[in-house]
């Protein structure tokens, strides 16, 4: 099994899509990682979205090989368009990433903290570990608070 290096805080992972087409290396600070219920992240990922804050200064290899979806003014979604692996979750004003769990390669240390839009969380499965809870009327605020700090007009 591979291992990440440690750069201090920072830690130097290394990603990939399913086909190797799509590659890049970010430091991330490995601690926490959330799941998000919402019905997009469910449809998006075919189960739940659980991912890691991959900052913003990301650059992929390969880079015609990634599609992206605006999915709303404020985010995007990428994916690679040879394999259709889901990559990223791309917050547009601040240019931060998150990134799927599992285009991790390096294998990282890493603690359940949180499961958001929980109210839409399907009956049909749970999650055992203890968890903070998100509603979607608190993400959403969070959410508002964030973009808020983005604004031009302020």
């Amino acid at each position: 099994m591979k291992s990440a290096s440690i750069l201090g805080k920072l830690t130097m992972v290394k990603c990939s899509c399913l086909c190797t087409q799509v590659s890049f290396e970010v430091s991330i600070k490995p601690k926490n990682f959330g799941v998000c219920h919402c019905s997009d992240c469910r449809k998006w990922t075919g189960g739940v979205f659980m991912s890691v804050s991959g900052g913003d200064n990301i650059i992929f290899d390969n880079e015609k090989y990634i599609g992206r979806y605006s999915h709303s003014d404020w985010a995007e979604r990428g994916f690679c368009t040879n394999c259709g692996t889901n990559l990223f979750f791309r917050m547009k004003k601040s240019n931060h990433y998150f990134l799927m769990l599992g285009v991790i390669d390096d294998d990282i240390s890493l603690h359940f903290e949180e499961q958001q839009f929980i109210d839409e969380k399907p009956s049909h499965y749970s999650f055992s570990n203890d968890t903070k809870l998100i509603t979607k009327a608190r993400m959403m605020e969070m959410l508002d608070n964030y973009l808020s700090r983005f604004d031009d007009s302020r």
